[in-house]
């Protein structure tokens, strides 16, 4: 009780509550609804910026990382399989529980109003891309909303311990997760969250290598379609002749005919019709990097026997889910929630906060639970006769059995149905 009592001090006083949002006309109000700077747009990526943005992070800086994971979701393959695995999460059963029946019930009714599920997709993706989910909470009106903030003006100061966002108006303000306002998570660990079990480095290496790929098979393409004219003409061809017909050939149209005088030839210079090759496997081979990078694992990624339609399960490795629902439960139940409880409730209700979770567990698991349960629950009967023969007076212990097989209990008297 004593530590319940001095969490609930702690939090109270470290409170500082959403940001308000005002509705109004005026232009400079309207503009001063937007915290941070305008995003930097880099649109032609090269290996050298890979370079770049890890030096930066590791001083803290994670502007140049943050534009390399907004630059990725360019390429279809990547949000593809950014969505399935991040949106496909929030869709698997989600479940709210807590001690007190009124909060763990306004929460079950508020939970996609006040946490959109838009919004958790962008925060848990950048938990993955670059090991920090980052948010605000807005309070607009009466609606109190958490929405996910670019990681891009994120400053990580070693000599303080402390992060940093940087502002439009207001510059460098410092950060303390769960105060209401910010909400800061880091999956990719405390320390130096941006290097380990993170994606970025390795999508951007695929995906720069693929933008190439692409950009050089259009060129090549381009010049199949234009490939270069040689004309020769004969020897005692005059210089006004072989400029008149350099400019007939620099005029070539679609479908241009040219009737050439004798001992004149006319010839298009192609390259070798193979090298397109090259482009095609290395975009391949991209496509296998990111699939594997994201989904860390390729064997079952076109799905087949023995799997589910469920794109989540069928795709992505389940302790990649797993790890990514413990994630975000962690971030809801420890800064965001107790939040709620305090703007909805009141601080005394904060002790009391329901908590959320997602069950990863695959479809054809919990069938086989079922199937396993349904099988013990039969048995019952069979092992009481067997054992009431033997006359040691001893039963099966039916409810330490449906303990064991995960089965819901509540206090309650069985009654069977009538017979007819």
């Amino acid at each position: 009780m004593a530590n319940a009592f001095s969490s609930l001090v702690d939090f109270v006083r470290s409170y500082v509550g959403p940001r308000t949002i005002t509705q109004s006309d005026n232009p400079l109000a309207r503009w001063r609804r937007n915290l941070t700077p305008q995003s930097r747009v880099q649109t032609r990526l090269f290996f050298a910026d890979i370079e770049d943005a890890v030096q930066e992070a590791d001083n803290g800086n994670l502007g140049p990382a943050a534009r390399l994971c907004s630059a990725l979701r360019s390429d279809g393959n990547i949000t593809g399989q950014l969505s399935t695995r991040y949106d496909g999460l929030l869709q698997l059963p989600r479940f709210i529980e807590g001690s007190e029946e009124k909060l763990t019930a306004g929460l079950r009714e508020d939970f996609d109003r006040v946490f959109p599920s838009s919004e958790l997709s962008l925060i848990a993706a950048d938990g993955g891309l670059l090991g920090v989910m980052f948010g605000e909470f807005i309070q607009e009106g009466s609606r109190l909303v958490l929405r996910h903030r670019n990681p891009e003006f994120l400053q990580y100061r070693r000599s303080e311990d402390r992060w940093f966002i940087q502002t439009q108006f207001d510059g460098l303000v410092p950060i303390t997760p769960g105060d209401g306002h910010w909400v800061l998570h880091l999956p990719g660990g405390v320390e130096h969250p941006w290097r380990a079990k993170t994606m970025w480095r390795a999508l951007s290496r695929a995906f720069i290598s693929k933008e190439h790929a692409i950009f050089f098979r259009d060129a090549w393409n381009q010049s199949m379609a234009h490939p270069a004219k040689v004309a020769k003409t004969k020897q005692a061809a005059t210089d006004d002749q072989r400029h008149e017909f350099l400019a007939q050939i620099n005029e070539w149209a679609q479908n241009a005919g040219f009737v050439l005088p004798p001992e004149w030839e006319l010839t298009l210079l192609q390259a070798n019709i193979q090298g397109y090759q090259t482009f095609a496997q290395s975009i391949d081979a991209a496509d296998k990097e990111i699939v594997l990078t994201i989904n860390g694992q390729t064997p079952t990624t076109e799905g087949g026997p023995g799997f589910q339609n469920t794109a989540v399960h069928a795709k992505i490795r389940s302790d990649l889910i797993q790890s990514d629902a413990n994630g975000m439960s962690a971030m809801l139940n420890e800064q965001c929630i107790p939040v709620w409880a305090n703007e909805r409730y009141g601080w005394g209700s904060v002790p009391s906060s329901p908590r959320v979770r997602w069950d990863t567990t695959p479809p054809k698991d919990r069938k086989a639970e079922a199937d396993a349960a349904n099988t013990a629950a039969q048995a019952i009967k069979g092992w009481n006769e067997a054992l009431a023969a033997t006359g040691t007076g001893k039963v099966v212990d039916a409810v330490l059995l449906a303990q064991t097989y995960g089965i819901p209990l509540r206090d309650g008297v069985f009654s069977p149905p009538a017979n007819n």
